[in-house]
């Protein structure tokens, strides 16, 4: 997995930058985030990679101080975006698990 940079992937026909992003062949994995605790939202997409295997599927948890507060379906690369708007207000820690094979790219922001 690659955190946060100058990372492009292009998907749906959008550029997207600044991503979360977890790689083909790597079962499981996970990113941890240290933020501000002055944030409140998550908000963005998450959506399988253009370069990702079709018959490959991940799934992606995201943790809020330890608590799950959000799990997507499985994605494979011909799922439309899905949208995720997480509230995050006072949160220490924010960790993203991968579940799977596939490329997935978490494009959000925290406000």
């Amino acid at each position: 997995s690659r955190g946060l940079g100058d990372v492009y992937k292009r998907q749906f026909g959008i550029d997207r930058e600044d991503i979360i992003y977890s790689e083909n062949g790597s079962l499981d994995s996970y990113i941890i985030l240290y933020p501000d605790q002055n944030y409140i939202r998550l908000l963005g997409e998450i959506v399988s990679s253009s370069g990702s295997n079709k018959e490959r599927t991940k799934s992606v948890k995201i943790y809020t101080d330890g608590v799950l507060v959000y799990e997507s379906p499985e994605l494979s690369k011909s799922t439309a975006a899905i949208p995720i708007d997480i509230d995050v207000s006072g949160c220490s820690q924010l960790k993203f698990e991968f579940h799977g094979y596939a490329e997935v790219i978490v494009d959000a922001t925290l406000s």
